[in-house]
This record gives structure tokens, C-alpha cells and sequence, in this order.
């Protein structure tokens, strides 16, 4: 079965929306993270592992496909390969933010402390940072998944024969002048077309 680049791209751009979706939902209006728990965050994890496990899924499906491979099926193998690595970096952030909001979570029941609260402050400083290394990442693989689908979608073929018009290739020969003709000069190379 031969997948259809506007089938490719479609693909891209839902995955696309996907990444943006979960970035939406990250608490990204800074400390205290009180309303943060590690149900939501398990949560978000799991989106994005699904969303690895589609990205892997795509890229397997278009590799074992049966039937010649031709540059559209490299640059959608490219594409879907290339966002893992964006995601990963946030899936990483997202982990690092699991682990602090268990820490706040396992010392919610401590008594007060100077101690105590200088190290909820750190994590919070740490889970910040965190979200924000995941949003950008979540927006990079989104800004990348629809740049891919974009290019997908334009018809290599035509981008060949718009390139090759505007180098002056496909140009038609100027019509040799009357003045050429009568003295027998050669045409200029200026007004012969290029490539002969």
C-alpha cells in the first residue's frame, strides 16, 4: 500500500496538535504548585508516551511497507523520526517534575521547618524550570511536525520545475535578432538557452 503524501501530512499535523494539546494542559503559571499532583503528572507522561509509541508506530509502519521507496518515504520516515527527539527531552522535564512534586507530596506531613521550606522552595524552582524545558519542547516538536507536514504536502515535482524556471533553464530561446541572421554572427550566449 502506497500512503499518500496528504496522508502523511495529515498524520503530521494531528500529531502536531496532539503535542500542543498536552502542552496547554502544563501548570505554567509558576509556584506555589500546590494544585500539581503526581496523578496529573502520570497523566501528561502517559500522553506522551502514547505519542512516542505513535511517532515509533509511523515510522515502522512506512519502513516495512512493501513497494519502492521514493523520497516522500524517506522525508515522512524523517519526520516522524525526528520529533522522538523533542518529545523525549520532554518526557525527561516531565520526569524530573514527578519527582519533585513526590517529594512535595511526601512532605506535605513533615512539621514545619526553615530546612523543610527552603527545600520546597527548591523544588519548586526545579519544577518550573522543568515545565518550562517540556513546553519548549512540546512546542518544538509541534513547530517541527507542522513544518514537515508542510513540505510534505508541496509537490516535489512541481518545486523541481519552479526551480529549474527560475534558474533560467526552462526559458525558451530568444528568437535569434534579423541583424544575426542577415551577417551571419553568432547568436550571443546571452540569448542562447542555458544548458546546450
Amino acid at each position: 500500500m502506497i500512503i499518500d503524501p496528504a496522508e502523511d501530512a495529515t498524520t503530521l499535523t494531528a500529531l502536531a496538535t496532539a503535542c500542543d494539546t498536552v502542552r496547554a494542559q502544563l501548570p505554567l503559571d509558576g509556584p506555589p504548585y500546590q494544585d500539581l499532583d503526581l496523578v496529573t503528572v502520570s497523566r501528561q507522561l502517559s500522553g506522551l508516551g502514547d505519542l512516542v509509541t505513535h511517532l515509533s508506530d509511523e515510522v515502522l509502519f512506512r519502513s516495512v511497507q512493501p513497494g519502492p521507496t521514493g523520497s516522500q518515504r524517506h522525508r515522512a520516515i524523517g519526520a516522524f523520526a525526528s520529533a522522538v527527539d523533542p518529545l523525549g527531552r520532554a518526557i525527561s522535564a516531565l520526569g524530573a517534575v514527578y519527582t519533585q512534586v513526590a517529594f512535595r507530596d511526601e512532605t506535605s506531613r513533615w512539621p514545619d521547618s526553615p530546612n523543610l521550606r527552603d527545600a520546597l522552595r527548591s523544588a519548586d524552582t526545579v519544577i518550573e524550570e522543568n515545565l518550562n524545558t517540556a513546553s519548549e519542547a512540546l512546542r518544538e516538536t509541534a513547530d517541527g511536525l507542522n513544518a514537515a507536514s508542510t513540505r510534505l504536502r508541496v509537490d516535489p515535482h512541481r518545486v523541481q520545475v519552479a526551480l529549474h524556471r527560475s534558474t533560467g533553464r526552462g526559458r525558451a530561446a530568444a528568437p535569434e535578432s534579423s541583424a544575426a541572421v542577415a551577417t551571419g554572427l553568432p547568436v550571443p550566449s546571452s540569448t542562447r538557452r542555458q544548458g546546450r
